[in-house]
């Protein structure tokens, strides 16, 4: 059967079709369709000192929480654990250490902002503490990275 698919240019775990096709399709056990929904995302990474992340919005600002940014990518590239595909897990490590790299609060905490530069400052604090784009979101990245790259620091932000 041939697919024909019209991936989004919007990115992110929330934000549209892409990330949900890949999981749904990794639960149903399609794993080429997995994989092709995650594909973009290989030739759209831009490396920066940290890592990679990924433009999210057509605005400047990068995104760097699980729902509409790079941990929410990081997220659904680990699929690349269940599908054989190395380069999506270290792919997805990478936007993780993009993440912890921006870390504000030092060895006392993790604290990063929800965009550099600030998205729509006038309505968005700096900092977000719920699910979408704070640590009880993120907190699941890690996690699963710790998981699929079988090393429980992996990317994680706490301290070694």
């Amino acid at each position: 059967m041939q697919r024909a698919w019209r991936w989004e240019h919007w990115t992110g775990l929330l934000a549209r079709r892409g990330p949900g096709i890949a999981l749904g399709a990794l639960h149903a056990g399609d794993v080429e369709l997995a994989v092709l929904a995650v594909t973009p995302y290989l030739q759209t990474a831009d490396p920066t000192p940290g890592g990679v992340n990924w433009v999210v919005r057509s605005s400047p600002a990068r995104s760097h929480h699980i729902a509409h940014g790079t941990l929410g990518i990081a997220y659904v590239l680990a699929v690349g654990a269940a599908t054989g595909y190395r380069e999506l897990t270290e792919l997805a490590v990478a936007g993780a250490a993009d993440v912890v790299a921006r870390d504000e609060a030092g060895p006392a905490g993790f604290l990063v902002p929800h965009s550099d530069p600030p998205h729509k400052p006038e309505l968005i604090e700096c900092y977000s503490y719920g699910w979408c784009n704070g640590p009880t979101g993120d907190a699941q990245v890690f996690r699963l990275l710790a998981t699929v790259t079988n090393d429980p620091a992996g990317a994680s932000p706490a301290p070694a």
